[in-house]
Order: structure tokens, then C-alpha cells, then sequence
């Protein structure tokens, strides 16, 4: 396993959650690059949020920290078709930049951190 898929992995297990996502719905495509298999579960999580509870999308985007800026933008680029893709590439990204920052701060604090929260 590459540190690319680790970082995806720790990712993935941050947003399963709090994403709503259920365990078998969870569990990622085999033999699929592992960024793909995120975005495709995460596309169809927002596909079906659109179909279906749209009205909660902005309290779930929110509650993900995901930009409002950046949705705004990819309602305004995106087609309906395009839609759930774009909002699962911008969950994504701002998964791995929480990532990021959490193994930057746990190395300066020396391990202390708790990384699982």
C-alpha cells in the first residue's frame, strides 16, 4: 500500500461518518484506483441527496466543511449530470487538506494528537 492510498484510506474513514454513509455502501470497488472508487461512492451519495433530500444538501455540506464558495461555483458549472461528481471532488479535496494538516500538526506535537476524532 502506497502512502497515496493510506492518506486516501484516512480520508475515506473520516467522511464515511459523517458523510452518512452506510458500511456496505462503504466498502470500495476492488481493483479500482482507490481515489476513483472514493469518488464514485461519494457521486452517488450526492446523486441520490439531489433526487432526494436536497434540502438537507447545505446543512450536510456544511456539517462536512466543505467551502460554500466552491459549491456555489460547481452548482453554477456543473450540469445535473456533472453535479454530484464535482461536489464529491470538492469533499474529497477538503478531506485530504484536513489530512494533511492533522499529520502536520500531530509530527510537531510529537505523536500527541488524536488523529481518530
Amino acid at each position: 500500500m502506497t502512502d497515496r492510498d493510506d492518506t486516501l484510506d484516512e480520508a475515506w474513514a473520516l467522511i464515511v461518518p459523517r458523510a452518512e454513509i452506510s458500511a456496505e455502501d462503504a466498502a470500495l470497488d476492488a481493483g479500482v484506483d482507490r481515489r476513483e472508487a472514493i469518488l464514485r461512492a461519494l457521486s452517488n451519495r450526492f446523486a441520490w441527496i439531489l433526487a432526494n433530500d436536497v434540502a438537507r444538501l447545505p446543512w450536510w455540506l456544511y456539517r462536512l466543511d466543505v467551502r460554500e464558495s466552491a459549491v456555489d461555483e460547481a452548482f453554477a458549472s456543473s450540469t445535473s449530470d456533472t453535479l454530484p461528481r464535482a461536489l464529491a471532488e470538492l469533499l474529497l479535496e477538503r478531506t485530504l487538506q484536513k489530512v494533511a494538516s492533522r499529520r502536520r500538526w500531530d509530527a510537531e506535537l510529537g505523536g500527541d494528537l488524536d488523529l481518530d476524532s
